[in-house]
């Protein structure tokens, strides 16, 4: 089909053609000849080749366009409605005498998606129409978009598959041509980026912060933005890594980090929130909740949170990644008195006492009144430290 992008061509082919062989099409990856004793490899499916890929492709196309069309007999509209038609050829067994050939074409009639399959002869100058299957199966339509398409074709059989636009939804039928008509085989649709949220979300429930970091390291999914749970699992996702760093701080701080260091990167990915770089904004923690994008955790709560992993990577040892973070903590809340002591601490065991003093001072004057009971001792040792030039 022209102008479709190499992507929507070879996506995940040998993925795919590995499912189909082995949980579609069901065919025995072994099987012997009668008496003979020896193992025949079946072949894996081969991949379907656009009809533009072919030498004299461009030929080719346009006669295969002006017999569809002919055969079809739309109405202009019709035709204007069928867009670009992907073509492809395949190769099957049960052509018509004098044919040689067969080709695939997908073309929208109605609201549906039909498919044609055609045979031609070795030049395909001439073609015949042997079938046509749209509508679906109890699971819903055969084929979903045209866009996204991959066709490959094993013995007589084709396996359709295709993915709704924007979606990881997709829908894989198999059929079989058994030289009279072409039946459908099986039908299944799968959507594993939906799959992926509704594991997180039973994980979430079960408070299973070892299944979500598992979840996370599988991998990458498909169109995240474009699903409700996208939105509606970080916050959740984020206030249980903080319950169980909190948990976990005193006894074995690096697994603390490492929980809330997975909540604030997965709420941080949402809300598109760079926690760790120390530029992070009011208006980037409020967000803009609408009718698809859940309210966010809040500013306080957020505040909070940020504030507490900068005191764990102290507490690690980590000065140098916590600074950045209590620096910008400050500039967004001025009035927060344990910034304050966090970020001279953290400055301080970096060699960074003319700094920390500062802090340290500012830290006592926010305290008030209460500051020499409040403070801790290193506070006002530091503080009156006298520091080598």
């Amino acid at each position: 089909m022209a102008g479709i992008k190499s992507w929507t061509r070879k996506v995940s082919i040998a993925a795919l053609g590995l499912a189909i062989a082995g949980a579609l099409i069901q065919v025995a990856p072994i099987a012997r000849a009668a008496g003979a004793g020896t193992a025949v490899i079946q072949k894996e499916p081969e991949q379907a080749v656009y009809v533009e890929d072919l030498p004299n492709g461009e030929a080719i196309a346009a006669a295969l366009s002006k017999f569809i069309a002919k055969e079809m007999k739309p109405a202009n509209q019709e035709t204007a409605d069928w867009g670009t038609v992907p073509m492809m050829e395949v190769s099957l067994g049960g052509l018509p005498t004098g044919y040689t050939r067969a080709f695939a074409a997908f073309i929208y009639t109605g609201d549906e998606i039909e498919l044609l399959l055609l045979a031609a002869n070795a030049k395909a100058t001439q073609f015949t129409l042997l079938a046509r299957v749209s509508g679906g199966t109890d699971e819903g339509s055969l084929f979903i978009n045209t866009s996204k398409l991959n066709v490959t074709y094993q013995r007589d059989r084709l396996n359709v598959w295709s993915q709704a636009p924007f979606r990881a939804f997709s829908s894989l039928a198999v059929l079989e041509w058994n030289g009279k008509t072409l039946r459908v085989l099986s039908h299944e649709y799968d959507d594993p980026t939906q799959r992926f949220y509704d594991a997180k979300r039973k994980l979430i429930e079960k408070k299973d912060m070892k299944g979500l970091l598992a979840q996370e390291a599988e991998g990458w999914v498909e169109y995240p933005g474009f699903y409700q749970e996208y939105y509606e699992l970080a916050g959740p996702a984020l206030l249980l890594s903080y319950d169980k760093a909190l948990a976990f701080y005193n006894k074995d701080v690096k697994t603390a980090i490492r929980y809330l260091d997975y909540g604030l990167r997965q709420y941080g990915d949402t809300y598109l929130i760079d926690y760790a770089g120390g530029k992070v904004t009011i208006a980037e923690i409020v967000g803009e909740p609408d009718a698809f994008n859940p309210p966010t955790i809040g500013f306080d709560k957020y505040v909070v949170i940020l504030n507490d992993y900068a005191y764990f990577l102290t507490l690690a040892g980590r000065n140098k990644e916590a600074k950045p973070i209590l620096a910008n903590l400050i500039k967004l809340v001025p009035g927060r008195v344990v910034a304050y002591l966090n970020l001279a601490d953290a400055e301080w065991s970096l060699g960074q006492k003319t700094a920390a003093k500062g802090h340290y001072k500012q830290y006592w004057k926010l305290l008030g009144s209460k500051a020499a009971k409040v403070a801790p001792k290193r506070v006002q040792e530091r503080m009156n430290a006298k520091l080598s030039q």
